[in-house]
């Protein structure tokens, strides 16, 4: 910065611009205790600055300010200690600069201070108590929960990954600047990303290290980014102007790390006590510094002091990068006392080169963008792996999951990996082992993406397609609307090639050489035997079973259309039942039940009777109404006599209204009951009121009738706001009362006017 920039920056910040101020502001505002805008306004007009200089002593500058609040009071000895800072970085600067450079900083004062911030006065009392009363943390509580074993689950192995992820962060930075300089045309080095992490030993003993040839940390990123809790180096101000420039360039020029909460460093103290950190960082151009700083951090919460590395034996990290040492603690703190291991199970994709290496020897390299399996314990197993996009989805042959940045979590699929990163990282929980929540409309699109992998692929296999079904069943869809009519080649159980478009995409097939151990709820395939046997071909039938002579006429199932001809039976509570659960409308499942209706009348969908929408998607509260009305079934086991470890078992207590009852598959009653019960019940309190307020209006005016049948008037007294009238009765209706007085004659009086009307033959004794 040169020093007249910095001369106006330093102005700007003693000029207390309203749109610049801490956020402690804004964090009050629309409270109990509100900070009013107005008075922030009228606190800076009247702030000053006063100059404090006594002869040749350095002078001062203090900020002389009256607040109504604590709020302001904070932000505005933020501000204060933010120029006191800049003011001192300039001062020092100036010893370096030419002197008529240095000339324009010679004016500047020796400290700048907030004594004169002061609060106001109401009723002769101070309107807060200084120093200000805040809400803070105990560092030595919060940082043993940091860095003990409790926020991580007891599983301090994890403290490698977070080396990991560091060292990755490192290397897309330093990726991402070499990305924006060789768009401007400054080529740098060539330079390829690169991690290695290895388990050894030196004189302090047992030790785990990862170096990398990252962008490296400058000695403020070391000071007040790695080595504090909740900060990330993508929220530092450098970061920031670097990535505005980035983006201003190219908009697809972002980067996206990998660390979240800025607290994960801390689990290095899961594995040790010690730790020494060598780094030399790389600059916005591209080029190392031409030294490397050093930190040793003896124990947990120890001060710590930066030095520059002593490069006598030869130049440490000379290309740039990190050296992060961990002194493990105690010997067993690394499970098994292998990193190769624990990592083995941790990263399925690197998307830079990772060796890493055991004491022992054992080895084990990732290569770049590459998913890795193997058969070694701990690994990911696979027997064919298409990679269907780059970089974010493989086809495997058994299990999966989905990873984030490449790295494992919880979330466990049948038959691809899919690799969220970048914008689509998904959020995990604290301790990075749970995936809380992903765009799985993105996902959708990935799989469509890749789908035409699977036509092209050799080796793909009926068995893997019915798997699928059964456990990834959305996924099966929109396989299937991809691979349908582009005859796509699958082998079958026997080794033979069928073409999809023939055959279909049925899961009940899995089960039609196996009688005697079909799955519970697959007794159907007995049903759709004969019809699977004839499209498979003969060899998978005796000459004993009959099958159907000719397939004209026959569908061509698709994923769904299983579960379709196993549940649905005829009824349309597990029509709609099923609908919801492949998210799809009830129209859909009808017309699956009609196709499948000519392998077999059992598979005939439910009647549809009269006209009605059925081009629609049941929602939950549909799917939790039809799972009502289907109710429970009995338990098998229910009765039967019970033993464990030669002693009976109490019998398993039902509830008092648990009853074992479901509605004939015809009986539409119902849900037509569940559909129309809250409005039915509605009409009926409706209904009842209306007879309820004709009987009384009846019965009033029987009453009135009998009590005026003989004299042609009933006797009564009227009470009015400033009177009380006697006489009979000549007609009450909703507006007014007219009597017929015996002083006065024929009275009209509204109902507002009435205080009271009572039986009554005298008014004796009325006010």
């Amino acid at each position: 910065m040169r020093p007249l920039a910095a001369l106006l920056r330093l102005a700007g910040m003693l000029a207390f611009d309203t749109r610049c101020l801490p956020e402690i502001l804004a964090e009050h505002l629309a409270v109990s205790d509100p900070v009013v805008p107005s008075e922030v306004v009228t606190v800076l007009r009247d702030a000053y600055w006063y100059l404090d200089q006594d002869g040749s002593t350095p002078s001062y500058l203090h900020l002389d300010a009256v607040c109504p609040h604590p709020a302001i009071h904070a932000a505005l000895a933020s501000v204060v200690e933010d120029a006191d800072d800049l003011g001192h970085l300039l001062r020092e600067s100036a010893r370096r600069l030419p002197q008529d450079e240095a000339a324009l900083l010679r004016g500047l004062p020796a400290r700048l201070s907030d004594h004169g911030l002061r609060p106001d006065r109401e009723h002769g009392m101070d309107s807060y108590d200084v120093p200000l009363a805040r809400f803070s943390l105990a560092q030595t509580e919060i940082r043993r929960l940091l860095m003990g074993e409790k926020l991580y689950d007891g599983e301090p192995e994890l403290a490698l990954r977070k080396l990991y992820q560091n060292a990755m962060d490192a290397c897309r930075y330093r990726e991402m600047r070499g990305r924006y300089l060789r768009d401007l045309g400054r080529e740098p080095a060539q330079w390829a990303g690169r991690i290695r992490i290895e388990v050894g030993e030196d004189s302090r003993g047992r030790y785990v290290e990862c170096v990398d040839n990252g962008v490296g940390m400058t000695l403020d990123q070391l000071k007040n980014t790695f080595t504090r809790a909740g900060r990330r180096f993508d929220q530092s101000h450098s970061f920031r102007r670097e990535q505005a420039a980035w983006l201003r360039h190219d908009s697809s020029l972002r980067l996206y790390p990998n660390s979240r909460f800025g607290i994960g460093v801390f689990s290095y103290f899961m594995l040790a006590d010690e730790m020494t950190i060598v780094t030399r960082p790389v600059g916005p151009d591209g080029g190392p510094a031409k030294k490397a700083l050093r930190v040793e951090i003896p124990v947990s919460g120890s001060l710590f002091r930066v030095r520059e590395e002593d490069e006598e034996g030869g130049a440490a990290l000379p290309e740039g990068g990190t050296r992060v040492r961990l002194h493990l603690r105690r010997a067993g703190a690394l499970p098994g006392g292998s990193a190769v291991s624990v990592l083995r199970s941790l990263i399925l994709i690197s998307e830079f080169r990772l060796e890493v290496c055991d004491q022992d020897g054992a080895e084990e390299t990732w290569l770049p963008g590459c998913l890795k399996s193997g058969e070694s314990p701990g690994s990911f197993s696979t027997r064919f792996a298409f990679e269907a996009v780059p970089g974010t989805l493989w086809w495997v042959s058994g299990d999966g999951a989905i990873v984030c940045d490449g790295i494992a979590a919880d979330k466990r699929t049948f038959g691809y990996v899919l690799n969220l990163s970048g914008a689509y990282a998904g959020e995990l929980s604290v301790n990075r082992k749970k995936l809380e929540r992903y765009d799985t409309l993105w996902a959708r699109e990935q799989f469509r993406r890749g789908a035409q992998v699977l036509s092209d692929a050799v080796g793909l296999e009926l068995q893997w397609l019915w798997s699928m079904e059964s456990r990834e069943p959305s996924v099966a869809r929109i396989l299937w609307q991809a691979l349908r009519d582009q005859g796509v080649l699958a082998s079958d159980p026997l080794g033979r090639q069928v073409n999809l478009d023939e055959v279909g995409w049925f899961r009940l097939d899995s089960s039609l050489d196996d009688r005697r151990n079909r799955r519970h709820g697959e007794e159907v395939s007995e049903v759709v035997r004969p019809w699977r046997l004839a499209v498979l071909g003969p060899e998978y039938h005796t000459r004993h079973e009959a099958v159907p002579l000719s397939l004209s006429g026959h569908p061509v199932p698709q994923p769904g259309w299983s579960d379709i001809a196993a549940k649905v039976e005829g009824d349309w509570r597990t029509a709609v039942l099923v609908a919801h659960e492949q998210d799809t409308s009830v129209a859909e499942v009808l017309r699956a039940t009609r196709s499948l209706r000519i392998a077999h009348p059992q598979l005939a969908g439910p009647a549809v009777v009269g006209h009605g929408d059925l081009d629609w998607k049941p929602e939950f509260t549909d799917w939790y109404v039809m799972k009502g009305l289907l109710g429970s079934k009995p338990d098998p086991l229910d009765g039967l006599a019970m033993t464990g470890w030669g002693r009976p078992q109490p019998p398993k207590r039902r509830a008092a209204n648990e009853i074992y009852y479901r509605h004939p598959p015809g009986d539409l009653s119902g849900i037509a009951r569940r559909e129309v019960a809250r409005a039915t019940r509605a009409l009926a309190w409706a209904y009842l009121c209306c007879v309820l307020g004709v009987i009384l209006v009846v019965g009033a005016l029987v009453v009135a009738w009998v009590t005026t049948s003989d004299s042609g008037m009933q006797p009564v007294v009227v009470r009015t706001n400033t009177d009380v009238l006697c006489g009979g009765l000549i007609v009450a209706d909703q507006h007014h009362v007219e009597i017929s007085s015996d002083t006065d004659g024929k009275v009209s009086l509204p109902w507002t006017a009435v205080v009271s009307v009572k039986p009554g033959r005298t008014c004796d004794g009325a006010p």
